[in-house]
């Protein structure tokens, strides 16, 4: 059974070497987690590879059609916005990648996912991921 996803996640790098770090971080997340299917072949027919931080966000925040996801680039803040079918298990991959990013990236990088008709938003503060309610009230995860 999939799920519909909504994602919004607007995240700045804390410098140019912090991007290269969470490419290599995602890299070696992607090799360990074997019971995830990721469809690297599939992304690779059509050029998304894993080697920079738009293409591992492909892979991510997208699905097979891929036709969904806007990248913005303000030079300092990345947002990307997705529409996208996946299953309900993918919502824990979602985090555990915001988690990842997290020593990365600057304060106030957030990850927002809407699936169905459930909510959860990730908020990046001194380098630890938290977690936000609908009233905007943070805890740790």
């Amino acid at each position: 059974m999939s799920a519909c996803y909504t994602i919004e996640l607007n995240m700045k790098f804390n410098s140019p070497e912090s991007m290269s770090d969470a490419v290599r971080s995602l890299q070696e997340y992607i090799k360990k987690d074997v019971g995830t299917d990721y469809d690297l072949e599939s992304y690779a027919a059509d050029g998304i590879g894993t080697e920079n931080i738009d293409d591992l966000m492909k892979i991510f925040l997208s699905d097979r059609k891929r036709k969904r996801i806007t990248i913005t680039d303000s030079g300092e803040w990345k947002n990307y916005s997705a529409d996208f079918n996946a299953s309900y298990g993918w919502e824990s991959v979602l985090v555990k990648m915001f988690k990842i990013l997290g020593v990365y990236l600057a304060n106030g990088s957030q990850l927002d996912i809407s699936i169905d008709n459930d909510y959860n938003g990730l908020v990046i503060r001194n380098g630890i991921c938290k977690q936000i309610n609908l009233k905007g009230e943070e805890k740790f995860l």
